[in-house]
């Protein structure tokens, strides 16, 4: 029995608990009675599975590693391929970071090498830029790192340090203009605010203050009594030489340096001084002798040489020999006779756009009874400078060819005849001859009188004078014609951007005219350039006749800034 106030055990009939005399029950409590729980015996299988499964966690592990590994091969792969590829595009930045990060891998560290050596001239070509920039040679630097930048685009250095540079110049040129436009120094205002246009294309404000500058201020260069004068439409003139009997000045290209040629009153008649002198009336020399004083030296488009008509194999007693096409280097002052006694009477030198030829005219002697000669019907032919090969361009299809321009920028030459006398019924004309394709087109003209045409400097039109007052500008699309108060003189000249042209008065001090052929067409401005009316000291060039090269391919940016 059990005892339910001390939970002894008791014998089976007692009454009362032994220990305590507590009362008794058969059963202990549920709370007392000792359980006993069935065992549990682990299936055979489940035990299998635990014993392997140490073994199937490191054959996962081996299956992970090797997976990865496979990955990062696979990985290093496409990433040689890339770094690859990079260094056969030229792309030397991407292919030495590329090979860098391969380290071991195949011969990634050979590669690297290879990448790092030809990237050097380019990290160097960038410090040759940084420190021209230092010493505010800003077009150096920037011609430098377009170099660079054309061949490696995605080389961070050079074209941070390009945009800086580009900056830097920027502000040089504006203080450049302002400062040349303070002292009247047309020219020098000119060319910074053209590097800065051709920098920023798309500034209208710089594009306008350059359009003004050269309508108002850009000289003119012209001969009166004997001296070289440079004068502005605003009417500031300026001597640049001495009284030395000088005749016909031409700009050379870039309008920094004046030929001209200076006549002899007391010796032959054609016998002139081919000089040169400087923009400031500085470093005037003396560069061929015998040299026919009646037109324009031509100077080459790179500013290097001038060709021009010389006597030098011509004898004016006899009125015998050669008048031959020369051209003179002015580095080397070495004179060239590219005709010799091939032809009679070579004149009117036009150079080619790429300075390669050179399109002349040659004329016939005819001897008259008195034992004098006059010149006769001419033919256009034109002169490999190099080999100094001729070409008949003309081939006998005019008649009286005087005069000869080649377009400034194609393949295209303006022909001029002029009748042998003026009792001639003919009239002049002008024709186009495309070199290209000896095509020749004859341009219709209104009057017996004509002027010579001139090429405007995009080689879009070409204007002439005709009769006494009109003006006529051709294009492919038409022909526009305007009419003066006053007779002109047979010359024009080009503004430098083609926006105007300058025709010169028939008289000392009478008005010669501005006339604008671009939005402003029909406007006429007056204004009074003293130059010698009579033709023999030659008319006013407002721009070259020979204009500087064009680039020959588009640049990153497409400003004449660039090489």
């Amino acid at each position: 029995m059990f005892c339910t106030t001390c939970a002894s055990i008791n014998a089976r009939n007692a009454r009362r608990c032994s220990a305590c005399g507590g009362p008794l029950r058969d059963a202990p409590p549920e709370s007392a009675r000792i359980r006993r729980r069935p065992s549990r015996v682990v299936p055979r299988r489940a035990l299998r599975i635990i014993q392997a499964l140490p073994i199937l966690l490191l054959a996962a592990g081996f299956a992970l590693a090797a997976d990865h590994a496979w990955t990062a091969r696979a990985d290093r792969a496409v990433a040689y391929a890339a770094a690859d590829r990079a260094m056969a595009q030229g792309d030397l930045v991407a292919a030495r970071d590329g090979f860098a990060r391969l380290g071991t891998y195949r011969d990634a560290d050979r590669r690297l090498s290879e990448a790092t050596v030809a990237l050097a001239p380019y990290q160097s070509a960038v410090e040759d830029a940084r420190a021209a920039a230092a010493q505010n040679r800003f077009a150096d630097a920037i011609a430098g790192l377009l170099a660079v930048v054309h061949d490696l685009p995605t080389y961070a250095p050079a074209v941070s340090l390009l945009a800086d540079v580009r900056a830097q110049q920027r502000q040089q040129l504006e203080a450049d203009a302002a400062a040349a436009e303070r002292t009247g120094d047309w020219l020098a205002v000119e060319r910074s605010l053209a590097a800065l246009a051709a920098g920023n294309p798309t500034d209208q404000g710089v594009a306008s203050h350059l359009a003004a500058v050269r309508r108002q201020h850009a000289p003119f260069v012209y001969a009166r009594d004997g001296v070289v004068y440079l004068a502005s439409p605003d009417g500031d003139e300026r001597a640049l030489t001495p009284s030395m009997d000088a005749s016909w000045p031409s700009w050379n290209p870039t309008r920094t340096q004046i030929a001209f040629i200076q006549r002899h009153p007391n010796g032959a008649a054609l016998d002139g001084t081919l000089c040169v002198i400087d923009l400031d009336g500085a470093n005037l020399r003396t560069l061929a002798e015998r040299v026919m004083p009646f037109s324009w030296p031509s100077w080459s488009p790179d500013g290097t040489k001038i060709a021009f008509a010389s006597a030098v194999n011509f004898d004016e007693t006899r009125n015998d020999g050669q008048i031959a096409l020369h051209v003179v280097d002015l580095n080397t002052g070495l004179e060239t006779d590219l005709t010799g006694d091939r032809l009679p009477h070579a004149d009117s030198p036009s150079w080619s756009p790429d300075g390669s030829a050179i399109a002349f005219v040659s004329f016939r002697f005819q001897r008259r009874r008195d034992g004098s000669i006059r010149r006769a019907d001419g033919e256009t032919y034109v002169v490999d400078v190099a080999t100094r090969a001729l070409t008949d361009v003309s081939q006998g299809r005019i008649t009286d060819e005087a005069w000869v321009s080649w377009s400034p920028v194609d393949d295209r030459l303006l022909i001029f005849t002029v009748p042998d006398d003026w009792s001639n019924p003919q009239q002049s004309q002008i024709y186009l001859l495309d070199l290209a394709t000896t095509g020749l087109t004859e341009i219709p003209t209104h009057a017996w009188e004509l002027s010579r045409p001139y090429w405007s400097p995009d080689g879009r039109h070409f204007a002439y004078v005709e009769g006494n007052n009109v003006v006529r500008i051709w294009s492919a699309s038409g022909e526009d014609w305007i009419r003066v108060d006053s007779d002109l003189a047979p010359f024009i000249s080009w503004s430098i951007d083609g926006s105007a042209l300058f025709v010169a008065s028939d008289a000392l001090y009478a008005p010669s005219y501005v006339l604008p052929v671009d939005d402003q067409f029909g406007a006429r401005t007056p204004l009074t350039v003293a130059y010698d009316a009579s033709g023999n000291n030659g008319p006013p060039q407002w721009s070259p006749r020979t204009l500087p090269p064009s680039p020959r391919s588009p640049s990153l940016t497409g400003t004449a800034l660039d090489p």
